[in-house]
């Protein structure tokens, strides 16, 4: 008879022997991972805006003749808003040729030629609150889109840093208090890391379309600073400069 008992009673004993509950540990033991985060909301104080001004046209210097004149007019009304010379930079020409006819070419019964002509310019603002009169005169000067704003702070690195200190601070509070609750002490750091930046702000971003209706709902709020509330809501308009901090520290035991 073959010997298969000794086999299904050792089967039997791996099926039935208790399960052990392997946990890792992330921590060395006698330390405390915490992490700590803050937002720092920055009032912006540039506006860049881009702008374009398009025109089609069967003649091409008809068409030039036309993106030249919105580009010159809008430079002109930005210079009478004390805009410098240096915060206008003027795009490269784009030109295109359509056909237009019961075919999209001559050879498929294309018979009309036209010139699309695109020219832009972008606009950086040092003063926010002119964003409303620099759209305003650009679209009667002959821009037909605006396919950008964005407001940026010439502050950043600044903010960036308050945002990593409050981090910092927020991350030993946190251990403290959780050290505390457990009867131990806090000890020194034993490690300190960041998350990436981030940062955000109020703007948006095109390349097609109608401009004035957008520009209608893109406002700028350009009083006061702070911090988010704890719902994480941005106030509209500012700047949102986030900073996370890892720390390991030392547990230490409690002062007699």
């Amino acid at each position: 008879m073959p010997r298969i008992a000794p086999l299904i009673v050792l089967l039997l004993a791996a099926g039935t022997a208790p399960a052990l509950d392997l946990v890792p540990l992330t921590t060395p033991p006698g330390t405390i991972a915490v992490s700590g985060a803050a937002r720092v909301l920055a009032v912006p104080d540039e506006v860049v805006v881009t702008l374009a001004a398009e025109a089609f046209e069967k003649d091409l210097a008809l068409a030039k003749t036309a993106t030249d004149g919105a580009i010159v007019a809008t430079r002109a009304a930005a210079r009478e808003l004390g805009v410098a010379e240096e915060r206008m930079q003027t795009d490269a020409i784009d030109i295109a040729v359509s056909w237009h006819g019961p075919g999209s070419l001559p050879a498929y019964g294309a018979e009309h030629r036209y010139f699309k002509v695109r020219r832009g310019l972008v606009v950086t603002l040092a003063a926010p609150d002119q964003l409303d009169a620099l759209l305003t005169r650009a679209l009667a000067g002959g821009i037909t889109s605006v396919d950008g704003i964005v407001f940026r702070s010439t502050r950043l690195a600044e903010h960036r840093a308050a945002a990593r200190l409050q981090a910092a601070q927020a991350a030993r509070s946190k251990a403290e208090a959780l050290a505390g609750a457990l009867g131990a002490r806090l000890g020194h750091p034993l490690s300190i890391g960041e998350q990436g930046d981030r940062w955000s702000w109020g703007g948006w971003n095109r390349r097609s379309g109608s401009a004035y209706g957008q520009m209608q709902n893109v406002q700028v709020q350009v009083d006061g600073g702070g911090q988010a509330g704890s719902d994480g809501t941005v106030a509209p308009g500012r700047i949102a400069i986030d900073a996370e901090i890892h720390v390991q520290f030392q547990l230490a035991a409690p002062a007699p």
